[in-house]
């Protein structure tokens, strides 16, 4: 991991490129206290990341190749690299 933030992680693929993944986040099952409020929370607060990440994905598609902004590449199965 070279990276991370409020809706992500942001790993290194090779020499030149990285990967931004959305965070995401399990209930811990065996937790004492343990709800299924928890659950839903959690499922919750990981479908807003990947809607953030995804969201992100659309400003760079609508920016387009600009001098001074990384490429941006889609990829529907890791995220944003």
């Amino acid at each position: 991991m070279v990276g991370n933030g409020i809706y992500g992680y942001i790993f290194r693929l090779d020499k030149d490129r990285v990967v931004k993944v959305a965070r995401t986040y399990a209930p811990d099952l065996n937790a004492k206290d343990f709800s299924f409020d928890d659950t839903e929370y959690m499922e919750y607060m990981s479908e807003i990341n990947r809607k953030t990440i995804d969201n992100e994905i659309k400003v760079y598609e609508r920016l387009g190749h600009h001098r001074g902004l990384y490429l941006a590449f889609r990829q529907p199965t890791m995220g944003l690299s």
